[in-house]
């Protein structure tokens, strides 16, 4: 691209010959001619300035031109974009359903058109209190056009139930590698998982022939005490007395044993 150049500066031409002046003419006459043929290079230098100039301006104009048209276009695009972007389905979805919070396969009506399918981890989270009532399973399916959503929640955090939820794409966290179940009735407890306890005054009774390795967790989720049975195994090397464990609300633990204890 031309580039804008200086305009070379005019000499100033001396005051000419004047036959009104004949005491001054031939000194004045020299010095008008001398100095016209430096006038006149300059004035041709002026000339290719302000041609260059002049192409350098158009050529500018021109870009200008060029790089707004390019602008327009992709303001365009991009208001496409946005617009295709608001209209294409999404992994978010709300309910306005009550439910319990708990393991199992749920069912919940959100909106249709929405992008779930099967095998997505989800999050669950209540809108009026996200952070403490949390559900965390895998889409087993949905119906694009109903909007009906199941999903085989393994873990889950709080208590209760609660009305109205948003479901989003996120992974469960950990629990010291165990699966998450969750008991509502006297049980045995199972090597490997994580016993989230539900219901008040519920037993879970450990193994009675533990093998070396085997990881047990519980919780109590409940909204009063429940009981763990130890089955005559030692814990930390000492058989407990009483042989159950009162659990307050909200207690838990992840035990592993040893080969000769629960540790």
């Amino acid at each position: 691209m031309t580039d804008i150049v200086n305009v070379p500066a005019i000499p100033a031409l001396p005051t000419p010959p004047s036959t009104n002046d004949p005491n001054n003419f031939s000194a004045r006459a020299d010095g008008f001619l001398g100095i016209l043929p430096e006038w006149s290079a300059r004035m041709g230098e002026v000339a290719e300035a302000v041609m260059t100039n002049a192409t350098a301006s158009q050529e500018h104009a021109s870009a200008s031109q060029n790089a707004a048209n390019w602008a327009e276009s992709n303001a365009a695009d991009a208001a496409a974009s946005a617009e295709l972007a608001k209209n294409a389905p999404t992994t978010h979805g709300t309910s306005n359903q009550t439910l319990a919070i708990e393991a199992g396969s749920i069912d919940m009506q959100v909106e249709s058109g929405r992008a779930f399918v099967s095998g997505q981890a989800v999050v669950i989270a209540a809108i009026s209190n996200p952070t403490s009532q949390r559900m965390y399973g895998i889409v087993t399916a949905y119906n694009q056009d109903s909007g009906m959503l199941t999903v085989a929640v393994s873990h889950f955090s709080g208590v209760g139930s609660a009305t109205g939820w948003t479901v989003v794409l996120g992974n469960a966290p950990a629990v010291g590698g165990l699966s998450v179940i969750n008991v509502t009735t006297n049980s045995l407890a199972v090597s490997g998982f994580y016993h989230a306890i539900t219901e008040p005054n519920v037993s879970l009774a450990m193994p009675a022939f533990p093998k070396f390795g085997d990881e047990v967790g519980f919780c109590n989720a409940s909204a009063g005490n429940v009981i763990i049975q130890w089955n005559g195994v030692t814990v930390k090397g000492v058989l407990p007395v009483p042989a159950a464990m009162v659990v307050p609300q909200y207690g838990g633990a992840v035990v592993r044993f040893n080969g000769g204890t629960w540790v």
